[in-house]
This record gives structure tokens, C-alpha cells and sequence, in this order.
């Protein structure tokens, strides 16, 4: 289009060509070093800061739960680098998630409902021993009268948690006492537990598990699931039924 220009009478009029792919990688870059600056925040314990255009990416939606489940392991890894164990990964996961939901509530508070249950989805992904202090550490703030992390955790969707329960007991290999006390902490009520491992199963069937081994193990992952914390076992009189016909 330049050339042609060129060749017309308005030629005091320049045209500059865009390439838009590398805009879009420059972009890329941005967020990336943005989210870099972000992270090293959360690790200093400073007070915390986001730059304008990422907040306003995420207020607008453009950020969606599966860049901050990246996020999250970027600053799960950056914390483990540093010799941290899951208490301080999980409190530098909770100043994250507490300075993202304060800055969307003090900008665009309409949006802030959105920004949680997308970051509730992508908390889903995280690993059992990240989940159990996490939670831990939530309830006391929420204690102490800052429920914000409480309220996120609240908003993580039945089928995420089911898909955790299903990719830690099947693919990942997770010790099943550690995806268990994981489940109980986040799921208290005993008839929505019940609920979600009959998901979960579901779930593990629809990724390829399958055959007499998956079944024989899938009982006792279940039972484990289903108990308390206590050696003793708590089965409903329903499920318990639903454990034989597998």
C-alpha cells in the first residue's frame, strides 16, 4: 500500500506499515514483565502494587483464569526457588490474591465478583499441600476480619474441585492423604463431599481411567475421601451403596 501511495499525487502524506505480530509479542512482553514485577512484590511482603495496564486488563476480562493459574505457578515456583516450604508459598499466594481483588474492588468494584470467581477457577489447579495451607492460612485472616481469601476459596466451582480431586488421584500420583485433607478443607459439608467424589469419578472416567484396577482403587480413594479425619470412617448409608456397585 506504501508503494502504490507512492505512485498517486498525495505523496506528501506518509504511509508506515504495522506489523501487528509484532506489536501482539511486544505486548506479550509487557504482561509477562508486568506480571514478573507483580510476583517479585508478593515475595518482598512490600505493599503491594500492579501496574495500571495489567489491572485494567484484568478488570476488563482479558485476563482469564487460565493466565492466573500460569501466575500462580510462576509465583509458587519463584517462592519454591527461594527455599520456601508451602506456608510461605501459600502466604505469598494469599498477598496475591488479596492486592488483586483490593485493587479491582477500589477501581471497578462491579467487576469484582467476575475477578474472584476467575481466580477461584484457577486455585483449583494448584497442589494438595499449596490447598491445605492456603486454606489454614485463609481461615485465620478471615478470623482476624480479612475474609477476602475465605470468600475466593468459597467460589471455587464444584466441577474444578472435582477435576482436582480426579487429576491428583489418577494422573498426578499425589499421596492420597495429603488430595484427601486437600478435599475436607475445601469442601466441610458431608452431603456436597458425597457429591463431588461421585463428580470426580465421573470426571476420571471421561479422561481415559478405566479397567478393573482403576475400579478396585477408585474404592478405597473414595472411603478415604469420604472419612474424616479420625481413623474411623464416615460412609452415608446412600454412598456406601453406591461403593459396592462400582
Amino acid at each position: 500500500i506504501a508503494r502504490l501511495w507512492t505512485t498517486m499525487a498525495g505523496r506528501h502524506v506518509e504511509l508506515r506499515e504495522v506489523d501487528y505480530a509484532e506489536v501482539l509479542r511486544e505486548r506479550a512482553r509487557g504482561a509477562d514483565a508486568s506480571w514478573e514485577q507483580v510476583i517479585a512484590n508478593c515475595l518482598t511482603g512490600k505493599a503491594f502494587d500492579i501496574p495500571e495496564a495489567l489491572l485494567q486488563s484484568l478488570i476488563e476480562g482479558s485476563i482469564d483464569s487460565e493466565t492466573l493459574q500460569q501466575v500462580f505457578q510462576q509465583l509458587d515456583d519463584a517462592v519454591e526457588g527461594a527455599g520456601g516450604n508451602a506456608g510461605a508459598r501459600a502466604a505469598a499466594l494469599i498477598r496475591l490474591l488479596r492486592g488483586l481483588v483490593s485493587a479491582v474492588h477500589d477501581r471497578a468494584p462491579q467487576h469484582e465478583e467476575r475477578v474472584m470467581r476467575d481466580l477461584a477457577m484457577a486455585l483449583g489447579h494448584a497442589s494438595p499441600d499449596l490447598l491445605v495451607s492456603l486454606v489454614a492460612q485463609a481461615h485465620e485472616q478471615s478470623e482476624a476480619g480479612s475474609p477476602v481469601v475465605d470468600n475466593v476459596i468459597e467460589r471455587i466451582p464444584d466441577g474444578t474441585i472435582a477435576s482436582f480431586v480426579a487429576h491428583q488421584v489418577v494422573e498426578s500420583g499425589a499421596p492420597l492423604d495429603r488430595v484427601a485433607q486437600a478435599f475436607h478443607a475445601l469442601v466441610v459439608d458431608v452431603d456436597r463431599r458425597e457429591r463431588l467424589v461421585s463428580m470426580a469419578y465421573d470426571t476420571a472416567i471421561v479422561s481415559g481411567a478405566e479397567g478393573e484396577t482403576f475400579e478396585q482403587s477408585w474404592k478405597a480413594v473414595a472411603e478415604r475421601l469420604l472419612s474424616q479425619y479420625s481413623d474411623e470412617p464416615f460412609v452415608s448409608e446412600q454412598y456406601a451403596q453406591q461403593l459396592t456397585t462400582v
